[in-house]
């Protein structure tokens, strides 16, 4: 019930309005409020049935609708997946063609010194001309033959492939001092030289030789790793003569192609040839039979670029002009560390072909990262015969005098063995046992079995007519050969001879009594002239001959 005048809910026992005031005492006015507050409450109940049967209409529609769509996706998923999965498929197929990368491949050379068992050396680069560092024995195929007779080897299982990054490497490294090198030029072979000694990991068993040339070409120093040894090589180099230069790289190659492993010539010189009984044609032959490498560096003003640049592009090296130190450690840094970067594949070779035959290796390279292949043509037994002093592997003592200094020159003199095939009279290979140096012996190894029948002796220290004199000379000697077997001989003793004829000559001359095939030749020490003021043995020549 309500109050006429304010509308306030009044008690059914009201008498008067709580709000207003307003006495409650009319019955007709009581009825009607009653009436209109249930009419009231009829109305509410009938709006929220409405909206009830509206919100619940809502929720089954939506329902329904989203119900569809869960199927509609579920529907396409299950039709879709097929789709997905082929190409998905198809796309990964693409991917792993798109992942193997086109590997360029150079056969840098081709070791057969221990035939069957053959040694490619070879680098390989990606698209960007860099060295690829991973590649292994997975996915490599040997084939030897020609093209219509490929026969791949049956036992791929031993190809063994590996970086050259720890192996020792054997450098023949020649010296042009002929006249026209003279002065600023032969100064900078010479630095550069150094130099390059510095660079090399004799550590790691790494081998250079020294070989100088003239008018002829001598071996300096036989393969070694005493950087003590190769830096006095150098520093006793003078000029003299005409250039035989391509003599001296077919030399080069010669001597390098009898080291196992890797190997290169790496040469210093103005490129003025006019004295080589070997043309240049010879020598690229050699250098393709062989396959090894001529890096040339060109030094001094005037350089004759044109046959240096043939030699080395038809030999696979390069060629280089070094006018600055700078650009010289580049160039150190590019050729040792091109020799470094490759890989040695080795296997068996089952070509049964003649030996003087040409042959040709095909490396393929396939695998899930790199895709290449090369081929190069070789051959087993190159022809270059060289007169014996030119086959020295190397030149060892029982022992050495230490250097010594000349009072009145002040000049320094070593009497290393090598002195005593260099050619040179002024210097000489002197033992430094107590005594007078009986049972001292020096001897020269070949880098391969050679025939020898006889040698040239000069016999003491030539440096000086009073230093023949002062120092022992030999009187006997025995000279042994790789077979076992030996032979004695008795020597005159040369202060009775003419100096002058004794130093220009060749030596005494000995005749074994019969030709021998030999690995080395020994000399020892039996008896000896005595000297007038030292005990020391000196030999300073020993030239043999076949």
């Amino acid at each position: 019930m309500l109050c006429k005048s304010c509308g306030n809910n009044l008690e059914r026992d009201s008498k008067f309005c709580p709000e207003c005031g307003e006495p409650i005492n009319d019955l007709n006015t009581l009825e009607q409020s009653l009436k209109i507050e249930n009419e009231n409450k009829k109305l509410k109940l009938i709006l929220i049935g409405i909206i009830s049967i509206f919100v619940i209409g809502g929720i089954l529609i939506l329902g329904q609708f989203f119900s569809n769509k869960v199927l509609d996706k579920s529907q396409n998923e299950i039709v879709n997946e097929a789709d997905y999965k082929n190409s998905s498929k198809k796309l990964n197929e693409e991917e792993v063609i798109a992942d193997i990368e086109p590997v360029e491949l150079i056969i840098n050379q081709l070791d057969t010194s221990r035939y069957p068992e053959i040694a490619v050396y070879f680098s390989a680069l990606n698209s960007k001309g860099i060295s690829v560092s991973n590649l292994t024995a997975e996915g490599v195929d040997i084939y030897e033959g020609n093209e219509n007779n490929k026969s791949v080897l049956n036992d791929i299982s031993n190809v063994s492939v590996k970086s050259l990054r720890n192996m020792p490497i054997s450098v023949s490294l020649i010296l042009d001092n002929s006249e026209s090198m003279d002065g600023y030029s032969m100064e900078q072979a010479k630095s550069s030289a150094r130099d390059f000694f510095n660079y090399v990991d004799f550590n790691n068993k790494d081998k250079v030789e020294v070989i100088e040339f003239n008018s002829d070409v001598y071996v300096r120093l036989p393969y070694c790793n005493d950087i003590s040894l190769l830096n006095t090589a150098i520093d006793t180099i003078e000029t003299e003569g005409n250039t035989a230069l391509y003599d001296a790289l077919y030399t080069g190659l010669v001597r390098a192609y009898s080291q196992y492993g890797p190997k290169c010539i790496l040469a210093f010189t103005d490129g003025e040839e006019n004295a080589s009984t070997y043309s240049l044609n010879e020598v690229i032959n050699l250098s393709k039979e062989t396959a090894i490498p001529i890096y040339i560096i060109g030094v001094g003003n005037q350089i004759n670029e044109s046959a240096l640049k043939s030699i080395a592009d038809n030999t696979g090296g390069a060629y280089y002009y070094a006018p600055t130190p700078i650009e010289l450690e580049m160039i150190y840094k590019n050729v040792y560390e091109n020799q470094k970067k490759q890989y040695v594949l080795t296997y068996n070779s089952k070509d049964n072909n003649s030996a003087n035959d040409w042959r040709t290796i095909t490396l393929k390279v396939k695998n899930n990262i790199y895709d290449g292949q090369v081929s190069r043509e070789y051959i087993l037994t190159p022809n270059n015969d060289l007169p014996i002093e030119l086959l020295f592997s190397s030149i060892t003592a029982s022992s050495i005098l230490a250097p010594q200094k000349d009072p009145q020159t002040d000049m320094r003199f070593d009497y290393l063995p090598y002195h005593a095939i260099d050619k040179n009279p002024s210097t000489a290979w002197v033992e430094s046992a107590q005594g007078d140096g009986i049972g001292e012996w020096i001897k020269i190894d070949f880098l391969r079995s050679a025939t020898v029948s006889g040698m040239y002796i000069k016999n003491g220290y030539f440096r000086t007519e009073d230093r023949l004199v002062q120092n022992n000379r030999v009187k006997r000697l025995k000279v042994h050969f790789s077979d076992g077997t030996n032979e004695v001989f008795d020597l005159p003793d040369p202060i009775n001879e003419n100096f002058n004829q004794m130093t220009n000559g060749q030596g005494y001359k000995i005749n074994f009594s019969k030709k021998i095939i030999t690995s080395y030749v020994k000399v020892e020490i039996l008896e000896v002239y005595k000297g007038t003021k030292w005990k020391d043995t000196c030999i300073s020549d020993i030239l043999l001959f076949n």
